[in-house]
């Protein structure tokens, strides 16, 4: 069923409502203002604002005990940090991911599911801030976290777990755990996960491609992009495709360096640090990796990695 656009006659409708029967008014009110925060045209700081009375609104009410709304405070909540990664308030964004990802905790330890779950989603959203913010041991538990829900409730085969194991690699490598980072890569290109990891990863590669051929590439707000499309080149990389690995870290930086100018925290530079981890699969990587044909000299493979970035 269609619904109407939320306007700011609808959200006056529904703080009158909230003033008259609070139990249903106040949870309708919060979904107006987020409604209308998402509208196409509507500026970043107004944005911000309605989404802050909506979270708050969703915050009061889980205050009192209310397990129904832990769902959607967490949902609100998420949607205010995004809005702050918006305006370049990172910090401001950071604890709201935290404080998203905590209540989706607590909603899914009163209503337990059976699948991967909001908690482990925002978690993930998480690793990928903490990582921007040059968090990177913090990032790497939280990926891992996420990593460990995924291979509980992942069938046999399912790609979900893939991601959050290439993830989990390219933070790894961005913290300078480089050994930790090939165990779970191999881990990651065991068995059956192999042939299924290069269909993934040519998904993305055409996906990648098709944006920047057709000019859709947009600032991005978030690190995932970078982070996804190095796991991508990772796969290649060990399926022994070098032509196919030099665009996609190429892409990597450049999704990296797209990122919006930090806010309190200052620029760490996380697109110098994606390439650090990208180049660091040069060195004594190939003594660790099974003697297959996919394995290539260390030398050629530190010489290849460099040429993308020219």
């Amino acid at each position: 069923m269609r619904r109407e656009p939320v306007t700011a006659e609808t959200v006056a409708r529904c703080r009158e409502s909230a003033r008259t029967d609070p139990a249903v008014g106040l949870p309708a009110l919060a979904r107006a203002l987020r409604g209308l925060a998402g509208r196409p045209g509507v500026r970043p700081g107004r944005a911000v604002r309605l989404m802050e009375e909506a979270a708050d609104i969703f915050r009061a009410l889980v205050a009192d005990g209310a397990v129904e709304h832990l769902g959607p405070a967490s949902s609100a909540v998420s949607s205010l940090a995004h809005a702050y990664s918006r305006t370049g308030a990172h910090d401001l964004a950071l604890a709201a991911r935290y404080e998203a990802a905590d209540l989706a905790r607590r909603a899914e330890e009163a209503r337990p599911v059976a699948d991967l779950g909001r908690a482990a989603v925002l978690r993930a959203e998480l690793s990928h801030a903490l990582a921007e913010a040059g968090r990177f041991d913090e990032a790497v538990d939280a990926a891992r976290a996420v990593a460990d829900r995924s291979r509980a409730v992942t069938g046999e085969g399912g790609s979900d777990l893939m991601w959050r194991l290439l993830d989990l690699t390219v933070l790894l490598r961005l913290a300078d755990r480089t050994e930790e980072a090939v165990a779970v890569e191999h881990a990651a290109l065991e068995g059956e996960f192999l042939e299924r990891a290069a269909l993934e990863g040519e998904f993305l590669e055409r996906a990648v491609f098709a944006r920047r051929r057709d000019g859709r590439a947009r600032r991005a707000h978030s690190p995932v992009t970078a982070l996804r499309t190095a796991g991508a080149a990772l796969w290649f990389d060990d399926l022994g495709h070098p032509a196919r690995v030099h665009p996609l870290l190429g892409e990597a930086a450049r999704a990296a360096e797209s990122l919006p100018a930090r806010g309190e925290s200052g620029d760490f530079g996380f697109h110098e640090a994606i390439r650090a981890a990208l180049f660091a699969r040069s060195g004594d990587g190939t003594s660790r990796r099974r003697p297959t044909r996919r394995n290539r000299s260390a030398s050629t493979r530190a010489n290849a990695s460099s040429r993308c970035w020219v």
